[in-house]
């Protein structure tokens, strides 16, 4: 681990896959998924965290690439990228100027003109391709832009049919939410999280094959889709196929397989995974939950807390590590450090209106209400 890496311990964006991709690809045609693999395993071997979007920043770095003339794709799926990069300070008008809605505007028109595209890629080209061409950064100007356009009847927002069923996804009308993805899927048949989401909103009905069917849709057209290979063997596991659900896990690169494990109680097992998982990771917040979570189960609450410390100080906003540790420590009638915790836990619960972490700490304060 390297670091020296200046994007050491940061979150993969936009901006580092672009200089990545420059200077793992430069001169080269390139599949786009070998690009997202090479940039992924370059960012986490010298010390960087995993992306935070759904999309992955890669297609944002190579569209802002591709409007600078520093990529193409001659055929779909490849990305030629090219050896000389071009000085676009000097030409550049708004050079070490600070963002505005005009030059937003300006450069919305010259990168997505006579497309539909999603917000969020919309502000993450513009903030790149004002920032690489010299401009300096300001506060998100793209949603004021936007407005102005759509007054000026130069841009509307349709809502997707994707967009409406993940709405009706997360309101738990997953039949609503089905036929919402069939629809987005009759319009954009290659894309990989249109299958993806349907899988999950099969999986909610009780259709585990049909679900699995939709994973495997989504693998596809996506072969380093992590959460695909994880619920397809969520699914897998729901119909008793364990090995081939373990397999599955196995195709993931952060060695998610120790999920399935837990659920088959095999916990000692799953903390060699967890640990496997930490060495390629180190600040990797999740697995220091689980391996705690595993550990707590084994009673082994002293480890089980100091696997929470490291998880809360990565990831210090979660309510539900401090859930857990509260119920570690008062396990080892440490009343004052469980206390502490459960108030942790009940404020960042409140704040984001987590019901069943509340319910879940109402049910352990009156367990251990005689230690209190």
């Amino acid at each position: 681990m390297n670091n020296q890496y200046k994007y050491f311990r940061q979150h993969l964006t936009a901006r580092m896959s672009r200089e990545l991709i420059q200077e793992l690809f430069a001169g080269q045609s390139v599949q786009r998924q070998e690009i997202i693999r090479a940039v992924d395993e370059a960012h986490l071997e010298r010390g960087g965290l995993p992306k935070r979007s759904i999309a992955h920043p890669v297609g944002a770095a190579l569209s802002v690439m591709k409007a600078n003339g520093l990529a193409e794709s001659p055929e779909y799926g490849v990305w030629s990228i090219l050896s000389e990069t071009i000085d676009m300070n000097n030409r550049y008008r708004y050079f070490e100027q600070v963002l505005t809605p005009d030059i937003a505007q300006e450069l919305i028109q010259e990168l997505f003109e006579g497309q539909t595209v999603q917000k969020q890629e919309i502000t993450n080209a513009v903030d790149n391709a004002h920032l690489e061409r010299g401009g300096l950064a300001s506060e998100d100007p793209v949603t004021t832009a936007l407005a102005a356009m759509k007054r000026s009847g130069i841009a509307e927002n349709p809502e997707s049919d994707l967009e409406r069923g993940s709405r009706a996804y997360q309101r738990r009308e997953y039949e609503a939410a089905v036929s919402y993805f069939d629809m987005a899927i009759g319009q954009y048949p290659d894309d990989p999280e249109a299958y993806y989401q349907r899988g999950l909103a099969k999986f909610h009905l009780g259709e585990h094959e049909p679900a699995i069917s939709d994973y495997d849709e989504a693998i596809d057209r996506d072969s380093d889709y992590a959460e695909a290979y994880y619920q397809r063997g969520l699914a897998k596991f729901h119909l008793g196929r364990y090995e081939s659900a373990i397999s599955d896990y196995d195709e993931v690169h952060l060695n998610l397989n120790y999920a399935l494990k837990q659920y088959l109680e095999r916990y000692e097992s799953a903390i060699d995974d967890y640990n496997s998982a930490i060495r390629i990771n180190p600040n990797y917040t999740e697995a220091y939950y689980q391996r705690g979570l595993a550990k707590h189960h084994l009673d082994h609450y002293e480890s089980a807390i100091s696997d929470y410390d490291e998880a809360i100080r990565l990831g210090p906003d979660d309510a539900e590590i401090y859930y857990y540790r509260a119920e570690a420590n008062f396990s080892l009638r440490q009343v004052p450090e469980g206390k502490a915790d459960i108030q942790m836990a009940l404020q960042l619960a409140e704040q984001s209106d987590d019901m069943d972490i509340i319910k879940r700490i109402e049910d352990l304060l009156y367990e251990i209400n005689p230690e209190l």
